[in-house]
């Protein structure tokens, strides 16, 4: 799992899923990715992402 991409106000997480005990240089049986937004339950709108948050984020990515 990593993250892809990091902008203003939402993240791309992609991972690759293998069977169990099988090593990472075999053919994932599924790749995806996800779409995450930061959101305000208050105001019931997209918020932007923190400094801190991106930080975390980034910290997740492929070099």
């Amino acid at each position: 799992m990593w993250v892809e991409k990091v902008r203003a106000v939402d993240f791309t997480i992609n991972y690759e899923v293998r069977p169990k005990g099988v090593d990472v240089s075999v053919a994932p049986s599924i790749i995806a990715s996800t779409q995450i937004a930061a959101f305000d339950i208050d105001t019931q709108r997209l918020r932007r992402i923190t400094d801190v948050e991106r930080g975390y984020l980034e910290s997740w990515q492929r070099a």
